[in-house]
């Protein structure tokens, strides 16, 4: 019986599926990878989406909406002289390079957040603050914009990377679960119940 046939037939017809033990490890091996596979879909779905969605509303965002402003030697500058926010699609976006906002405060202003601050790239997600210094992040709008087009160039390259990756991931901790209950399932029909059990 090929996979395709033995996942159908286990969906309705529980014998059949005890029958599933008598075929080689190779094929259980398989049907585990396949079955992996396809709980993975929705996940890959959703992850995907979500990281051509972010770049291409990042790219508008920067390009767009914040106010000119300029990484250099790690410090960020603005020409405005006080705090710039923006609230979008549900987060809240600060720039500020007079160096008045902490990460602190900004978590205390929004739940999910992202803030350039003056010396300080800033995300808040549940409350949580997460602070790295502009040590990659060099130039101005133009620059990090056109920085986000080559991401989306290579984007069909990285994206299947990314999948594959998280997919083995997926399959090898389903497969070390099923590793896991085959060793309870052998150890309880070695044992041998007294018959007050039975």
């Amino acid at each position: 019986m090929n996979i395709f046939k033995q996942l159908w037939v286990s969906l309705y017809s529980p014998k059949d599926i005890a029958s599933f033990q008598n075929q080689g490890i190779g094929k259980t091996i398989l049907f585990v990878f396949f079955i992996s596979l396809i709980a993975f879909l929705p996940s890959a779905f959703y992850f995907g989406t979500m990281i051509v969605d972010g770049i291409d509303a990042m790219h508008e965002t920067v390009s767009e909406d914040l106010p000119a402003f300029e990484i250099k030697n790690g410090t960020l500058t603005t020409e405005q002289d006080k705090p710039f926010s923006l609230n979008k699609n549900g987060y809240q976006i600060f720039v500020d390079g007079t160096g008045a906002l902490t990460p602190e405060e900004v978590a205390a202003k929004a739940d999910e957040a992202v803030a350039l601050l003056k010396s300080d790239l800033v995300f808040v997600s549940g409350g949580n603050v997460q602070s790295s210094p502009y040590s990659v992040l060099e130039g101005d709008n133009q620059e990090i914009s056109t920085w986000l087009d080559s991401v989306e160039s290579v984007l069909p390259i990285i994206l299947p990377l990314l999948l594959l990756i998280l997919y083995l991931f997926t399959a090898t901790g389903i497969f070390i679960k099923v590793t896991i209950l085959a060793a309870f399932g052998s150890f309880f029909q070695k044992c041998s119940w007294p018959s007050s059990f039975l």
